[in-house]
């Protein structure tokens, strides 16, 4: 046939079938990519499982459909792929007040709480909000498949309207809204980490605090116990003290001999109870030092410091203990 007489050839060009499979293999690749980086936001929590799992859908039948029309044009692969980044926009734009939201119902309760810590609101106003709170995150549990726009809009509102009512202090409220405020700006995990540091730092803290006042009540027990220790150690030396000088009229051997049974707990009170008798009796009770040992007294300064418990000076209670003394001494050996 004739070139009039032949049938036309709508068979697509070698250049036109080379401008396709590269254009199918680019939409496969921004699949691919659309992919990777639902994972990495969803891995970082700057999207919501919710948003990644309609993000998927959307890839998944997009890659069905890519498959089921194996013979389509570049116009109608182009129409596809501005349908469906369109579409994820959307989902994304959703994204932002869902994480607004999710951002608030996570991070109120430090923020209060710190407040609290900080005395600039009660323990009664925390409880009375925190009921608001966890209704939220139920709320947004059950819904957040398929929440819109609006619909955060209103709870977000709600949530501020309950925090002007509960927390009836302006500088409280105002520290509340602008805390909000940066929980919006931020993203879910930058949110949790900064929630994290807080926790820790206040943690530590409070182990701070504990290891303090340990420490705190360590020292003072430690004190108390050196302090009676000393009382008690005093007390005997003391027994101890009055036994030697009640021996005063008879040889220093004696009286270091009284001075140790004197300091022994067993007989301390025996000799409180002679020395109160001795001393109100006729003779009564002197003491001369802390163990009067000797009459020489120290030629130097250090051993005048030194020597100052065992040096004494004899007068006449002395000598008239030393006569009582060496007087019944006949008596006992008779």
């Amino acid at each position: 046939m004739g070139v009039f007489g032949s049938k036309p050839n709508n068979t697509p060009s070698t250049k036109t079938l080379e401008v396709l499979r590269k254009a199918r293999v680019e939409f496969n690749d921004y699949l691919d990519s659309l992919q990777s980086n639902t994972d990495a936001d969803i891995e970082r929590k700057a999207l919501t499982p919710e948003t990644g799992s309609l993000i998927y859908a959307t890839i998944q039948e997009t890659i069905k459909w890519l498959k089921d029309n194996p013979n389509a044009n570049i116009n109608e692969l182009l129409t596809k792929r501005d349908d469906i980044t369109k579409k994820i926009n959307v989902y994304i734009k959703t994204n932002t007040p869902k994480q607004q939201y999710y951002n608030t119902l996570i991070g109120l309760p430090p923020i209060i709480q710190q407040l609290v810590d900080q005395k600039l609101t009660t323990a009664d106003k925390q409880t009375a909000f925190m009921p608001i709170i966890n209704t939220g995150k139920v709320w947004y549990d059950k819904n957040k498949a398929t929440l819109s726009k609006t619909d955060l809009s209103q709870e977000f509102q709600k949530i501020k309207d309950n925090i002007t009512s509960t927390f009836t202090d302006s500088n409280v409220i105002n520290i509340i809204n602008n805390s909000i405020n940066n929980f919006s700006k931020m993203e879910t995990s930058q949110l949790n980490t900064l929630i994290a540091q807080q926790e820790g730092a206040k943690k530590k803290q409070e182990e701070q605090n504990i290891d303090a006042a340990t420490l705190g009540s360590t020292v003072l027990s430690t004190a108390t116990s050196v302090f009676f220790g000393l009382i008690i150690f005093l007390f005997f030396i003391l027994c101890g003290s009055l036994a030697a000088n009640i021996a005063i009229g008879r040889a220093p051997a004696y009286r270091i001999l009284y001075f140790i049974y004197g300091a022994i707990p067993i007989f301390s009170p025996f000799v409180i109870f002679y020395s109160i008798i001795k001393a109100i009796s006729k003779e009564g009770l002197k003491l001369y030092t802390v163990l009067p040992i000797s009459v020489i007294p120290a030629t130097t300064r250090v051993g005048k410091v030194l020597w100052a418990p065992f040096y004494w000076i004899p007068d006449s209670h002395a000598q008239t203990e030393y006569d009582t003394y060496m007087a019944s001494i006949p008596l006992q050996v008779a």
